[in-house]
């Protein structure tokens, strides 16, 4: 898994990127990116209406919950869409102008009902990297299109919550009030256990790393007892601080590679677009162990082979 599943995704972006632009990979991704979002929604109507066996065949343990106002989905998609979502809600500009609209709505609204705070955050991310590169009129415009785009927003979580039977309709402010205490308790009382197991356990090894498959005292995955939510800390458990270095050289080498294509003004919004989603993913990973998974391992691999070829095209 930690060696062949990324060579396997290494090799397969080498030859998309060798084949295609970028332009055209972003565009498939384009496509991908809405019919995700449109899963979401179809997969709630599907599972409030005709039950949990009709959408069994996308994920192990099929889940809609309303409660108080927020509402909250198990879906496999919603990782890949940390990646997808952030990218493209940070440079709009790569969506063509009659879909532009519609894809930041549906996307924003799917991160709002996903009750995935790892997403929200990714939606969040998105936006201000967005708002951060605009000029001051342009970020006055952006101001007042938000309330046109948070008041359809409202109205689309309003009609969703009808297919409910919670009396409460769903909030977009109680979502994200929900949201920032999950913020400001660490992720809650399952993160911290481990965040505190897993450090002790690192004490423990003298930052050398107890091994791969080994697990801290707390287990959060009977399965796959070695698995932990806070990658990042469970990396440094597992391999110590020398192992982590050594699996973090690929991330450093994308962060400068951007870097320089800033300072020489060479960097494009393809650049922007694939740096957001790579930052935005490395972030939610310290939430859930998205990189010790194939299915969302492209996240990772996609952003070093494209910086590699960008390194070799403008900075070499």
């Amino acid at each position: 898994m930690y060696i062949v599943s990324p060579l396997l995704w290494m090799f397969f972006w080498n030859r998309v990127l060798e084949r295609s632009e970028i332009y055209q990979v972003v565009n498939i991704l384009k496509i991908y990116t809405l019919l995700a979002c449109l899963s979401i929604f179809i997969f709630m109507y599907v599972f409030i209406n005709y039950g949990s066996e009709y959408v069994g065949m996308l994920i192990d343990e099929p889940n809609v919950e309303f409660s108080q106002g927020r509402i909250g989905v198990a879906m496999h998609v919603l990782g890949s869409l940390i990646f997808l979502g952030t990218g493209f809600l940070a440079v709009p500009n790569l969506i063509n102008k009659w879909l532009r609209i519609p894809l930041i709505i549906i996307l924003t609204a799917a991160a709002l009902s996903s009750g995935r705070s790892a997403l929200i955050l990714a939606a969040g991310i998105g936006i201000f990297i967005n708002f951060a590169r605009m000029s001051v009129i342009e970020k006055a415009r952006f101001a007042m299109g938000s309330i046109f785009v948070i008041s359809l927003i409202g109205i689309f979580l309003t009609v969703l919550s009808s297919f409910s039977e919670d009396e409460i309709p769903i909030d977009v402010f109680e979502i994200l009030l929900n949201f920032l205490n999950k913020v400001i308790q660490g992720g809650g009382d399952e993160r911290v256990m481990q965040l505190s197991s897993l450090i002790d356990g690192i004490i423990e090894s003298n930052f050398l790393g107890v091994g791969h498959g080994v697990s801290a005292l707390v287990v959060r995955n009977e399965i796959n007892p070695w698995k932990y939510e806070l990658l990042w800390v469970s990396t440094v458990f597992h391999v110590g601080l020398i192992g982590f270095f050594i699996y973090a050289i690929p991330v450093l080498l994308v962060g400068l590679t951007f870097i320089n294509l800033k300072r020489l003004k060479k960097h494009n919004d393809y650049d922007v677009f694939v740096m957001a989603g790579f930052v935005s993913i490395l972030l939610a990973s310290n939430t859930n162990p998205y990189l010790q998974s194939f299915d969302f391992q492209w996240m990772f691999v996609f952003p070093c082979v494209y910086f590699y070829k960008r390194y070799r095209a403008e900075l070499r």
